[in-house]
Protein backbone atom coordinates (compact mmCIF):
# COMPACT_ATOMS: atom_id res chain seq x y z
CA UNK A 1 0.00 0.00 0.00
CA UNK A 2 1.71 3.52 -1.42
CA UNK A 3 -1.09 5.89 0.19
CA UNK A 4 -3.70 5.70 2.52
CA UNK A 5 -6.85 8.38 2.36
CA UNK A 6 -9.94 8.66 4.59
CA UNK A 7 -13.04 10.60 5.47
CA UNK A 8 -12.43 13.11 7.97
CA UNK A 9 -15.04 11.54 10.19
CA UNK A 10 -13.05 10.11 13.31
CA UNK A 11 -14.80 6.57 12.81
CA UNK A 12 -13.18 6.62 9.37
CA UNK A 13 -10.16 7.94 10.16
CA UNK A 14 -9.88 4.92 12.68
CA UNK A 15 -10.88 2.57 10.46
CA UNK A 16 -8.21 3.47 8.01
CA UNK A 17 -5.82 2.60 10.79
CA UNK A 18 -6.72 -0.89 11.63
CA UNK A 19 -6.87 -1.36 7.65
CA UNK A 20 -3.41 0.33 7.24
CA UNK A 21 -1.72 -2.87 9.83
CA UNK A 22 1.87 -2.33 10.48
CA UNK A 23 2.37 0.12 7.33
CA UNK A 24 3.91 3.01 8.56
CA UNK A 25 1.58 5.08 6.21
CA UNK A 26 0.34 9.24 6.81
CA UNK A 27 -3.40 8.63 6.94
CA UNK A 28 -4.71 11.59 4.44
CA UNK A 29 -8.14 12.91 5.99
CA UNK A 30 -10.26 14.10 3.02
CA UNK A 31 -13.68 16.32 3.94
CA UNK A 32 -14.67 15.27 0.41
CA UNK A 33 -14.77 11.65 1.37
CA UNK A 34 -17.41 12.20 4.17
CA UNK A 35 -20.70 10.56 3.66
CA UNK A 36 -23.51 12.35 2.04
CA UNK A 37 -25.19 15.24 4.27
CA UNK A 38 -28.50 14.05 5.32
CA UNK A 39 -29.71 17.76 6.17
CA UNK A 40 -32.52 17.38 8.53
CA UNK A 41 -32.69 13.60 8.62
CA UNK A 42 -29.21 13.36 10.55
CA UNK A 43 -29.62 11.61 14.21
CA UNK A 44 -33.13 10.88 13.05
CA UNK A 45 -34.76 7.15 13.07
CA UNK A 46 -34.93 5.21 10.21
CA UNK A 47 -38.68 4.79 11.02
CA UNK A 48 -39.24 8.85 11.68
CA UNK A 49 -37.77 9.04 8.29
CA UNK A 50 -39.93 6.80 6.65
CA UNK A 51 -42.86 7.75 8.27
CA UNK A 52 -42.56 11.42 7.69
CA UNK A 53 -40.67 11.44 3.98
CA UNK A 54 -41.96 8.65 2.22
CA UNK A 55 -40.96 9.16 -1.20
CA UNK A 56 -37.78 11.17 -0.19
CA UNK A 57 -36.72 8.28 1.16
CA UNK A 58 -37.70 6.09 -1.16
CA UNK A 59 -35.95 8.75 -3.93
CA UNK A 60 -32.67 8.10 -1.52
CA UNK A 61 -32.46 4.49 -1.77
CA UNK A 62 -33.74 4.02 -5.17
CA UNK A 63 -33.79 6.81 -7.53
CA UNK A 64 -30.58 9.37 -6.73
CA UNK A 65 -31.41 11.38 -9.51
CA UNK A 66 -35.07 12.88 -8.33
CA UNK A 67 -33.93 12.81 -4.67
CA UNK A 68 -34.17 15.78 -3.01
CA UNK A 69 -32.61 16.40 0.79
CA UNK A 70 -34.77 18.30 3.72
CA UNK A 71 -32.85 20.80 4.96
CA UNK A 72 -29.24 21.49 4.20
CA UNK A 73 -28.40 18.06 3.05
CA UNK A 74 -27.03 17.49 0.33
CA UNK A 75 -28.20 15.96 -3.75
CA UNK A 76 -26.48 12.95 -5.17
CA UNK A 77 -25.27 15.57 -7.89
CA UNK A 78 -23.21 17.62 -5.07
CA UNK A 79 -22.05 14.69 -3.62
CA UNK A 80 -20.52 13.66 -7.01
CA UNK A 81 -19.31 17.32 -7.59
CA UNK A 82 -16.95 16.52 -4.37
CA UNK A 83 -16.24 13.27 -4.05
CA UNK A 84 -15.41 12.43 -7.69
CA UNK A 85 -13.12 15.19 -8.04
CA UNK A 86 -11.10 14.24 -4.74
CA UNK A 87 -10.21 10.68 -6.24
CA UNK A 88 -9.51 11.71 -9.60
CA UNK A 89 -7.28 13.74 -7.60
CA UNK A 90 -5.54 10.90 -5.46
CA UNK A 91 -5.42 9.00 -8.65
CA UNK A 92 -3.80 11.28 -10.87
CA UNK A 93 -1.19 11.91 -7.66
CA UNK A 94 -0.68 7.82 -7.22
CA UNK A 95 -0.57 6.45 -10.93
CA UNK A 96 0.80 2.96 -11.00
CA UNK A 97 0.48 2.66 -6.94
CA UNK A 98 -1.47 1.24 -4.39
CA UNK A 99 -3.97 3.43 -2.58
CA UNK A 100 -6.31 2.79 0.10
CA UNK A 101 -9.71 4.69 0.37
CA UNK A 102 -11.58 5.27 3.64
CA UNK A 103 -15.69 6.18 3.44
CA UNK A 104 -19.11 6.10 4.26
CA UNK A 105 -21.72 3.58 2.48
CA UNK A 106 -23.33 6.04 0.05
CA UNK A 107 -20.39 8.05 -0.95
CA UNK A 108 -18.74 4.56 -2.06
CA UNK A 109 -21.74 3.56 -3.69
CA UNK A 110 -21.53 6.77 -5.67
CA UNK A 111 -18.35 6.50 -6.44
CA UNK A 112 -18.46 2.71 -7.39
CA UNK A 113 -21.46 3.92 -9.86
CA UNK A 114 -19.53 6.74 -11.35
CA UNK A 115 -16.48 4.58 -12.26
CA UNK A 116 -18.78 1.84 -13.30
CA UNK A 117 -20.19 3.93 -15.49
CA UNK A 118 -23.57 4.53 -13.94
CA UNK A 119 -25.78 6.95 -14.29
CA UNK A 120 -27.96 8.85 -11.61
CA UNK A 121 -31.00 6.76 -12.26
CA UNK A 122 -29.20 3.61 -12.70
CA UNK A 123 -26.96 4.43 -8.95
CA UNK A 124 -30.53 3.02 -7.06
CA UNK A 125 -30.18 -0.31 -9.01
CA UNK A 126 -26.53 -0.89 -7.22
CA UNK A 127 -26.59 -3.59 -4.41
CA UNK A 128 -26.35 -1.64 -1.00
CA UNK A 129 -22.69 -1.75 0.14
CA UNK A 130 -22.32 -3.14 3.87
CA UNK A 131 -20.02 -1.29 6.60
CA UNK A 132 -16.30 -2.19 6.62
CA UNK A 133 -17.05 -4.44 3.19
CA UNK A 134 -14.17 -4.02 0.58
CA UNK A 135 -14.67 -2.43 -2.66
CA UNK A 136 -11.69 -1.93 -5.52
CA UNK A 137 -11.41 -0.65 -8.28
CA UNK A 138 -8.60 -1.16 -10.71
CA UNK A 139 -6.83 1.54 -13.29
CA UNK A 140 -5.33 0.40 -15.98
CA UNK A 141 -4.13 2.84 -19.57
CA UNK A 142 -6.72 5.30 -17.79
CA UNK A 143 -9.43 2.81 -17.64
CA UNK A 144 -11.42 2.10 -14.35
CA UNK A 145 -12.31 -1.72 -13.49
CA UNK A 146 -14.54 -2.44 -10.83
CA UNK A 147 -12.97 -5.76 -9.50
CA UNK A 148 -14.60 -6.39 -6.32
CA UNK A 149 -17.55 -4.04 -5.16
CA UNK A 150 -18.98 -4.59 -1.51
CA UNK A 151 -17.30 -7.74 -0.85
CA UNK A 152 -18.09 -9.21 3.03
CA UNK A 153 -16.11 -12.35 3.38
CA UNK A 154 -13.94 -11.22 5.10
CA UNK A 155 -16.58 -11.13 8.27
CA UNK A 156 -16.48 -14.70 7.92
Amino acid sequence: MDAVYSSSSLRAWRTARIAAGNKQVCIRPMDELMEINMGLWEGQHIEFIENRFAQQYFHFFNRSDLYQPTGFGETYEQLIGRAIPAIDSIISRHQGETVLIVTHRITLKTIMGYYGKKTLHELGTLPDIQSISLSKISIEHHVPMIEMYGDTSHYQ
